[in-house]
Formats: structure tokens, C-alpha cells, sequence
């Protein structure tokens, strides 16, 4: 249930090519130095099958078995707009192997459910596995996660080592100046399965994840101010990047 993030990051992808066709800035830079100097790797959408099943519940192209289980859900007070797992009910922000199945949070489930089941095994999941695969490929210098809601942003890992956790602190106050959205640190939460806790581990490399939006869902009608505040922080995080090697 947190599409929203979908559409942000393809109209982002869609602003920087025309930019970058008509030689214009992104912010106060040229987007054909952006293309030139750096590279940006968007995966729009994680979980397609959550998607499927917040917007359209039982009626979404689903295999009758998923449909019976959202049925379910349904029948005990739940309502599909609120689901946030996969096919399997499962939480892919919970099914990475940094703090898996993590007993100090509070939130966790420990079968299948609308929200916060890690499953049986980090990376048990065809989503986990592709973002594992997709966060191996290249030496990264940010990793920058879009979720809903809250209007707030989370930077850093309690067990990640302290010049990593620096430099997320350096790019989320960058975020912001943008955004006015309060910071939380390190220590706001125990490590618990998230794909941002997993990368700063695994590669040493900072993480921020941003929590767009009022309440989930979303409502579409917050997007364009949404958008209007975050259009310009890509291209002023890949200047912070360049000049900070």
C-alpha cells in the first residue's frame, strides 16, 4: 500500500531525460553533467503483487489462492488498502538478513500477515532476492529509499560502523533542506530485516530512506506537492556525491 513512491520516481526519471533533451538544470545543476559524471539506478516499484492487492484487493489479477487470503483478511477487519506484503504475506522490508526476524521489534508477526511478517528466511522472497542481486551489481555510493508515510526521514543503522552512519547523516540533512521532514538516526530503531539496514552492513555504504505522505495510502491528491518538494534532491545528492568523493 505504498504505491505512491511509484509514480514519484517516474516522473523524477521522466523530468531528469527532458532536462537532460532540452539542456536544461535539475536545480542548479546541468542534468547533461548528471548524466555525464554519475549514475542513478531507480527500481520504481519492489513489490507488484502488494500493489495489486492494496488497489484492487480480491478483484486484482491474482491466483485464487491469494485471493482467498486477502478475502480473509478482510473477514478479520483488515482492509486490502492497508495490506503492505507480497503474495505470500510477507514483508519484504522485513525479509532481509540484517536484524531478520529481530525479537526487540515490537511490530514483528510470525505467520503470515498484512504487515511485518519477515517469513521463514532472509531473502526467502523472489522481491528480496531481486534487490539483493540488484544492490551486489555495482560499488554504490548511497543507497535512497522511498516508502510511505510519515513525512519523516530515517538515516543510518545501529550496527553499522560510525563514518557510514556520517554520511547518511550528511545526505538526509541535504533531504532536509528540501523537505523540512524531521530526522531520525541510528538509534531510533533496532536493525530489523529492512533492505536500508542490510546495505550498510553488507557493502559499508550509507542508506536514507525517506517516508513520504501523510497516512497509508497515500491519497493521490497529495502527490503533486509531494513531487514538487523532492524533484530537485536527486540531482543535488549526486553533486554531494561528486564533490565528496
Amino acid at each position: 500500500n505504498e504505491w505512491l513512491t511509484t509514480p514519484v520516481l517516474l516522473k523524477f526519471a521522466e523530468e531528469y531525460a527532458d532536462s537532460y533533451a532540452l539542456g536544461e538544470k535539475l536545480g542548479d545543476v546541468l542534468a547533461a553533467r548528471l548524466f555525464r559524471e554519475y549514475s542513478l539506478y531507480l527500481v520504481p516499484m519492489v513489490n507488484p503483487d502488494g500493489v495489486e492487492i492494496a488497489q484492487n484487493g480480491s478483484n486484482g489479477q491474482l491466483t485464487d489462492e491469494v485471493k482467498q487470503w486477502v478475502r480473509q483478511t478482510e473477514d478479520n477487519g483488515t482492509s486490502h488498502t492497508k495490506i503492505k506484503a507480497n503474495a505470500n504475506g510477507v514483508d519484504i522490508n522485513r525479509n532481509f538478513g540484517n536484524g531478520f526476524n529481530n525479537p526487540f521489534t515490537s511490530s514483528r508477526k510470525t505467520h503470515r500477515s498484512f504487515n511485518f511478517y519477515s517469513g521463514l528466511l532472509p531473502y526467502s522472497e523472489p522481491e528480496s532476492q531481486l534487490m539483493l542481486r540488484v544492490s551486489q551489481r555495482y560499488d554504490y555510493d548511497l543507497f535512497l529509499n522511498y516508502h510511505t508515510s510519515g513525512n519523516i526521514i530515517y538515516y543510518g543503522c545501529q550496527n553499522a560502523k560510525k563514518y557510514v552512519n556520517k554520511l547518511a547523516h550528511d545526505y538526509a540533512k541535504l533531504i532536509h533542506r528540501h523537505t523540512n521532514y524531521p530526522l531520525y538516526g541510528p538509534d531510533s530503531a533496532p536493525a530489523g530485516g529492512t533492505w536500508a539496514d542490510d546495505v550498510e552492513i553488507i557493502y559499508q555504504c550509507p542508506s536514507v530512506t525517506v517516508e513520504l505522505g501523510t497516512t497509508n495510502p497515500v491519497p493521490i491528491s497529495e502527490f503533486p506537492a509531494i513531487f514538487e518538494k523532492h524533484k530537485n534532491v536527486w540531482a543535488d545528492l549526486a553533486i554531494e556525491v561528486l564533490d565528496n568523493p
